[in-house]
C-alpha cells in the first residue's frame, strides 16, 4: 500500500489497481491539488462547502439546503420542480413561458408583457393613470369603448349618483 512519502520512492504509492479496488482511504487526510481534477462523471459525496479560489463558496445548510455566498448566474435553463423563494432580488431580464405566480411584486421601472394579464383580485393604481385603453369590458358584460376621436360608447345603463357636469352640449335620444 502507499504510506506517503515522496521522492523516487515508488513504493510509497497506491498502484492503479488499489485505487480502483477502493483500498484507497484519504478520508483522515487533506488532498492538495495544483492541477485539474477529474472525475470522469464520477460522483462526490458527503461534502460540506465547496470554497472557490475568490472565496466564493457554496456551503451544505443542513436537510435540503444550499447556501450560495456569492451571485448565482446561470447561463442556460434553470428548472426547479418545486417553489423558488426569493427576496430582495433585482432581475434584469425575466422572460416567463407558461405562468408567473408571485404574492407580491414591486417593479420600479417599467414592465412590458406580450399577452394578457389575469388578475383574479383588485387592481390598485394608486391614483396612477390608464394610458391608449380602447375597450374596458366589465364582468357582467357593459363596456366602455373608444369608437373614435372624442366618442365614448356605454354599452349599458348610465347611473350618476353624484352631479353631472358637461362643458358642451347634450344630445339624447
Amino acid at each position: 500500500g502507499g504510506s506517503g512519502g515522496g521522492g523516487n520512492d515508488l513504493s510509497n504509492y497506491y498502484t492503479i489497481t488499489q485505487m480502483q479496488s477502493g483500498e484507497l482511504d484519504l478520508s483522515f487526510q487533506n488532498i492538495d491539488l495544483s492541477g485539474d481534477l477529474n472525475m470522469s462523471c464520477g460522483t462526490i459525496n458527503d461534502v460540506s462547502m465547496i470554497v472557490f479560489c475568490n472565496d466564493v463558496a457554496i456551503v451544505n445548510q443542513g436537510v435540503d439546503t444550499l447556501t450560495i455566498s456569492g451571485n448565482l448566474h446561470v447561463s442556460g435553463d434553470l428548472s426547479l420542480n418545486n417553489s423558488l423563494s426569493l427576496q430582495d432580488v433585482s432581475i434584469t431580464n425575466l422572460s416567463v413561458v407558461n405562468n408567473f405566480d408571485a404574492s407580491s411584486i414591486e417593479i420600479s421601472n417599467s414592465l412590458v408583457v406580450g399577452q394578457n394579464i389575469d388578475v383574479s383580485g383588485d387592481l390598485n393604481m394608486s391614483c396612477g393613470t390608464i394610458n391608449d385603453v380602447s375597450t374596458i369590458v366589465f364582468c357582467n358584460d357593459v363596456a366602455i369603448v373608444n369608437q373614435g376621436v372624442d366618442t365614448l360608447t356605454i354599452s349599458g345603463n348610465l347611473h350618476v349618483s353624484g352631479d353631472l357636469s358637461l362643458n358642451n352640449s347634450l344630445s339624447l335620444q
